[in-house]
């Protein structure tokens, strides 16, 4: 027998944490490199809005995404068969919900930041806020609309879920979402990314196609970085706010329609390998992969709101 086979599901989950905070701590180990190389030569590259979109695509697409690919390729794995397509309204449907997800966990967010922030006495740098209206416009469309959800789905609902789809959807959905959560390694993003991860790991597992969680995450990711923008304009004209508000509304009516429909049908597949509910948690997440991929990234999380 292959050995790949014999893995307990605690040593796949724990190798999973394992090879997750290896590139959580490279991605964020090579950007604070390079800001600290840039400092010391007093670089003029440091007030660029183009300095985090680079950021991002040397230390998380070029090496922490690739260097995830390869420390779980030996684990084996359920490719997607039995491909189903999706209607257009359903599609918009699910990013309605997706965006009526995102727009009630950020909401809460910004609520939390608030009430940590009367403690501080200071601000808490709003991470997702700075991306949109603090760096270039091409960058933020070429990287945070469209390359970040394809590279980002691919890791995250493509290759992992694939890893972990024998155990069920439902651990599929957890693992997916918190692990995606997390990555991001802020708080203005880790809850309503969490959300977002879940509904994109639904829709992957519903149709074994990674395609629709891509188009549904540059739809989310756009709709903040240029659509809203582009409708609000400078937020002075009365007619822009009236329909921007309009907008948001339509799509919140639609989301949580579809939210409720959704919960009232919703079927998820046992897997071949069962965990007992009483150990899912255990077997999933206490592990030292995964122990250590978490308390490195909410450490992360704690210093990102003590220091700014």
């Amino acid at each position: 027998m292959n050995l790949k086979l014999e893995l307990q599901p605690k040593e796949v989950f724990s190798r999973i944490g394992f090879s997750l905070a290896i590139s959580f701590l490279v991605v964020n180990g090579i950007q604070l490199a390079i800001i600290a190389i840039l400092k010391t030569m007093d670089s003029p590259w440091l007030q660029s809005q183009w300095l985090t979109w680079i950021l991002i695509v040397i230390g998380f697409y070029l090496i922490g995404f690739p260097l995830f690919c390869w420390m779980v390729k030996d684990l084996p794995s359920i490719s997607m068969d039995g491909l189903q397509k999706l209607k257009l309204f359903d599609l918009i449907e699910y990013g309605c919900i997706a965006y009526t997800l995102a727009y009630v966990f950020n909401l809460f967010t910004l609520l939390l930041m608030a009430a940590i922030e009367s403690l501080k006495g200071n601000f808490i740098t709003n991470v997702g806020e700075n991306l949109v209206v603090g760096t270039s416009s091409i960058g933020l469309f070429i990287c945070g609309v469209i390359l970040s959800p394809i590279i980002e789905e691919i890791l995250f609902r493509k290759i992992l879920i694939d890893k972990i789809k024998l155990y069920g959807d439902k651990v599929a959905i957890l693992v997916s979402a918190v692990t995606f959560g997390v990555y991001h390694g802020n708080l203005s993003q880790v809850f309503y990314a969490t959300a977002l991860g879940a509904i994109f790991a639904y829709v992957t597992l519903k149709t074994n196609r990674v395609q629709y969680a891509i188009i549904l995450h540059i739809f989310i990711n756009g709709m903040s970085a240029v659509i809203m923008p582009a409708i609000l304009g400078d937020g002075t004209e009365v007619i822009r706010i009236a329909l921007a508000i309009g907008v948001v509304f339509t799509i919140l009516v639609v989301g949580i329609v579809g939210l409720i429909k959704l919960m009232k049908k919703i079927n998820l597949n046992s897997g071949t390998y069962y965990i007992h509910r009483h150990r899912l948690v255990q077997t999933i997440f206490g592990n030292g992969g995964m122990i250590g991929y978490l308390v490195i990234s909410f450490v992360v999380i704690i210093l990102t709101i003590i220091t700014t």
